[in-house]
């Protein structure tokens, strides 16, 4: 990027203040997602999550790679309130209010898989088709059946 480590701790005095600085577009974009969701009733608010998050995973495929990658990254969002809330807020709406440990481990799958699909290069990212298939696989993915 051109700058050094001290010019980068100069604005940031922690490599948690980084992350966050980092993160906080996905986190905007994952708010969005739960208030149009949140708005919305039955299976309407669950095709607003779902298409909302495969549309996080496309924009900010950078991102998505780095939180699945990178254990650190994952552990820092993961005790950051602000991003905690909206993933709560999300699951909520996916999962019901007494989600099965099936939907629940479904929920998991589905959330990886479009994060790591999502920033895998030369798939088709940019294609319609290609969106759609992300789409069907996440609601595939937590139809349970139960």
């Amino acid at each position: 990027m051109g700058v050094t480590k001290a010019a980068v701790y100069h604005q940031f005095s922690s490599k948690t203040e980084i992350v966050i600085a980092v993160a906080e577009p996905v986190i905007d974009q994952l708010r969005s997602i739960a208030e149009t969701a949140s708005a919305l009733t039955g299976n309407a608010a669950r095709v607003a999550c779902i298409e909302g998050l495969v549309d996080l995973a496309l924009e900010h495929k950078g991102i998505a790679a780095l939180v699945r990658q990178d254990p650190a990254v994952e552990h820092i969002l993961s005790a950051y309130e602000p991003y905690r809330a909206q993933l709560a807020r999300i699951d909520s709406i996916l999962l019901g209010n007494k989600p099965t440990p099936q939907r629940r481990i479904a929920l998991a799958f589905a959330g990886a898989g479009i994060m790591a699909v999502g920033s895998l290069a030369g798939l088709g990212g940019e294609t319609p088709e290609f969106r759609s298939a992300l789409i069907d696989a996440m609601y595939r993915a937590l139809d349970t059946g139960d």
